[in-house]
């Protein structure tokens, strides 16, 4: 219900105050709900840095990827989050192992607006 994934028989969300109809998942990662799935949705021959933003990254003028922009965020965040000693911004998702991959979509939670984060058995894989 949380991800948008079920509707409630009864009773309802509310975030910040606020009553959410979280009617779909999109609906609930726009309301600040990202969800960590079980299996990690990692695309092997995409970089840590560009699927750490997938959605949000940063672009030049003619929507080119801005890859200073990319490596400074990138950086940035894998030191704030305590990342980076076992994260490289460079390493493709099938060179990931199962914690580094499920470390990628926290990352991914972490680096939005992200107000509850849903954990589905982030450990079972």
């Amino acid at each position: 219900i949380l991800t948008g994934d079920h509707q409630p028989t009864e009773g309802h969300v509310v975030l910040d105050g606020e009553r959410e109809d979280l009617a779909t998942p999109a609906q609930a990662r726009a309301a600040g709900i990202p969800n960590i799935p079980q299996e990690p949705e990692i695309i092997p021959h995409v970089s840590v840095a560009e699927t750490g933003y997938a959605g949000s990254q940063p672009r030049k003028t003619g929507r080119r990827l801005d890859r200073t922009e990319l490596r400074r965020r990138i950086t940035a965040d894998l030191t704030r989050l305590g990342f980076d000693k076992v994260l490289d911004p460079d390493l493709l998702g099938s060179q990931l192992t199962p914690a580094q991959r499920q470390l990628v979509e926290i990352l991914r939670a972490l680096t939005g607006d992200a107000k509850v984060i849903a954990f589905d058995e982030p450990t079972s894989s």
